[in-house]
């Protein structure tokens, strides 16, 4: 479910809300967690100290100066007041890379978005299912930026994606373009994340969240075995039965980045995408460019509720094709038998004996 009003959007799962609010125009993550029954309004929701030493002014609300440095923004630009890690970075026609992101409109579609030429989760009809697109448009470089976000209310999960439109006459060169980025306002984490090496991959690595970042990534062509494109933050206490845990994966298989960064007033940014290394787009007037989808996942019943909600979701809303609900076929590997070595001979051997067993797949490795 989602709602607009005053100028805050909640999105609501059974189990969490996922809340928005507009400031001046900026866009700022206000609340992530446990489902709200209401929310409150913009202003109780705000930071009590919004403004910092040494931090530039940018936003003046009801006589107050405020920073986008010290705000829970939402999608992040680079070249003005916030001086963290940035969710996308450009260079426009003018030879201009910093950016103004102000919301310009927004829409609320029953079912779930689609990212063209990216795999992604979807809503079948009869789901409680819904999108919601934020647009944001930097008047200055005619960039126009589309927030997407799906709530899947009874399978408790929002997946995130961004689309990039140049609407000006000139070219944009996009440099950086994260699917996420989610600010959490003093609180304690550890991050736990899953590296490896073949034969032992995906091993959970867990360590405390301090000042400074902290990331994994991969520039290898694809996510690879070292580390994985999933991450979670997780209260200090938490175990595979208790405490909170926010969990994050990218459905992309390429070069990845994903991490977090925190301040020294205990602001902590997570964030997730396309590696920037190596990564180049030239946008045309009218050209777009849609981000791989991130998935967002909240448990206050530690690890292990988040991983079953993760799989609940992957098993129905991912996983495509007549086996997704059925049994799937009994298949043979011809690798630990041939390895390397093998030929039309052996093969037709291995499937007959095989088929003699009941075997219905066989998978020719290598």
């Amino acid at each position: 479910m989602i709602t607009y009003q005053n100028g805050v959007f909640h999105l609501k799962t059974q189990d969490t809300s996922y809340v928005l609010g507009i400031l001046e125009g900026k866009l700022l993550n206000l609340y992530w967690g446990e489902a709200l029954i209401s929310v409150p309004d913009l202003e109780d929701m705000l930071p009590i100290d919004f403004y910092r030493t040494f931090s530039s002014t940018d936003i003046m609300w009801k006589g107050k100066k405020m920073s986008t440095n010290d705000l829970t923004m939402e999608y992040s630009e680079y070249g003005r007041a916030d001086f963290r890690t940035p969710a996308f970075e450009g260079i426009d026609g003018n030879f201009t890379t910093a950016s103004d992101l102000k919301f310009d409109s927004y829409e609320i579609i029953d079912g779930k978005y689609s990212v063209k030429g990216m795999p992604s989760v979807y809503s079948e009809e009869g789901d409680s299912v819904n999108t919601l697109k934020i647009n944001l448009i930097d008047k200055y470089s005619g960039l126009k930026v589309t927030l997407l976000y799906g709530v899947f209310e009874d399978l408790n999960a929002i997946t995130r994606a961004v689309i990039f439109e140049n609407t000006s006459e000139k070219s944009y060169r996009l440099n950086k373009a994260l699917s996420m980025t989610v600010d959490f306002n003093c609180k304690e984490f550890d991050f736990i994340h899953l590296s490896g090496v073949w034969a032992r991959e995906r091993k959970p690595q867990r360590c405390p969240v301090k000042s400074g970042t902290l990331q994994v990534e991969s520039i290898r062509g694809t996510s690879s075995h070292f580390h994985n494109p999933f991450f979670a933050l997780v209260s200090p206490d938490a175990t595979e039965d208790y405490g909170e845990a926010y969990g994050f994966n990218l459905v992309y298989s390429g070069n990845f980045i994903a991490g977090v960064q925190k301040d020294d007033y205990d602001v902590t940014r997570a964030f997730m995408g396309i590696h920037p290394t190596g990564f180049s787009w030239i946008l045309g007037k009218g050209d777009t460019f849609a981000t791989p989808e991130a998935v967002l996942i909240y448990s206050n019943k530690g690890l292990g509720e988040m991983s079953r909600k993760f799989h609940r979701l992957y098993r129905t809303r991912l996983c495509r094709g007549v086996y997704r609900d059925i049994r799937r076929p009994v298949l043979i590997n011809n690798w630990e038998a041939t390895y390397f070595d093998f030929n039309e001979e052996k093969i037709l051997d291995i499937a007959k004996s095989a088929a003699g067993l009941g075997v219905e797949l066989l998978v020719l490795d290598d």
